[in-house]
């Protein structure tokens, strides 16, 4: 249920500066950041890379506020929030 809750969050940040800036305001990647514990990790990275990216088909950042909450998560202390960082941040062809 969350993770479609954000998923539907990524749909109105994508492409929309104003709606990135009220995200940030309101703490919502804090919030993120907390339901990586209660949710499965595994689909809640791939949607922080599908709001990285906007949901283009490169990997070529367009959402920095996105990218810098990915950054935060491999100061986590669980070494599976650290490693799915490190995977999601390798160069694909």
């Amino acid at each position: 249920m969350k993770f479609d809750i954000l998923s539907t969050i990524a749909s109105i940040l994508q492409n929309n500066q104003r709606n990135k800036l009220e995200f940030s305001k309101l703490g919502g990647y804090q919030i993120m950041r907390q339901m990586f514990c209660e949710e499965n990790a595994d689909r809640l990275f791939k949607l922080v890379q599908r709001l990285i990216t906007e949901g283009g088909p490169s990997l070529l950042i367009k959402n920095y506020e996105a990218f810098s909450f990915l950054l935060s998560l491999l100061d986590s202390e669980s070494l599976a929030q650290k490693e799915r960082s490190l995977m999601l941040l390798q160069v694909r062809e």
